[in-house]
């Protein structure tokens, strides 16, 4: 797992898209850290917030690590935690984000509720869609015993999710709306996202495991099948 670790991240790092970015990266990273970041980035805050911590805490130490130290050891970090998390996920039966959602659902699946508003605080400062997590927990519920003790841990976790929410667009207010590839959202991105273009750039990162997947489906376990219809509509 350890070479796995190394060997995708040096791949990440040396992919012509992604090689010599460190500037750009760096930008994207002062204008969320200075609260100048478009929304929704202004509010995806995590990862920043750790970033800069690092930095300040190896300055402070006189280590003398700038950004590219810190982008590196944490991508390795995400990489390490995400293998991890598949191992023990396929023993039971994407970068913070599919951290987040496989931790959440190894807790779901593990019958470990009482920790999903714990993980909602740092998944809400890392991504909006973290609010979707609650609702897979929700698509469990018929299967599990002591049902009135997790529909309150899993409304808990909808309300820390609303705090951090609400919380961050008081921190950074009124921020510009990110317009990707110059499509509003709602229908005018929607559409835009069953294009041939749109197609062409799911296929160049993720290759045709969806489709694999797909072909599957028959075969997937019912909580499985639960989180897909909850999850990919949206």
């Amino acid at each position: 797992m350890s070479l796995l670790t190394v060997y995708t991240v040096y791949t990440q790092f040396e992919n012509p898209e992604i090689k010599g970015r460190l500037e750009i990266q760096e930008g994207r990273h002062a204008a969320v850290v200075t609260g100048t970041a478009l929304n929704p980035w202004q509010y995806r805050v995590f990862a920043e917030w750790l970033i800069e911590g690092a930095v300040r805490l190896s300055a402070s130490l006189g280590l003398g690590q700038g950004y590219f130290a810190v982008f590196l050891a944490l991508r390795l970090i995400q990489n390490a935690v995400i293998f991890g998390f598949v191992y023990i996920y396929f023993q039971k039966i994407t970068y913070f984000d599919v951290i987040f959602y496989l931790a959440a659902v190894l807790l779901i699946l593990k019958d470990l509720f009482v920790w999903l508003p714990v993980l909602m605080v740092a998944a809400a400062m890392n991504r909006e869609t973290s609010g979707l997590i609650p609702f897979l927990a929700i698509t469990t519920l018929p299967g599990i015993k002591d049902q009135r003790s997790k529909v309150f841990l899993i409304l808990l976790s909808l309300v820390v999710w609303v705090g951090v929410f609400l919380a961050l667009r008081a921190l950074y207010p009124d921020r510009e709306l990110f317009i990707p590839y110059g499509y509003q959202p709602g229908l005018p991105l929607l559409s835009y996202n069953l294009t041939l273009s749109s197609f062409e750039l799911v296929v160049r990162f993720f290759s045709f495991a969806p489709l694999v997947g797909m072909l599957m489906y028959k075969d997937w376990a019912p909580v499985l099948k639960r989180f897909f219809i909850t999850l990919i509509p949206v």
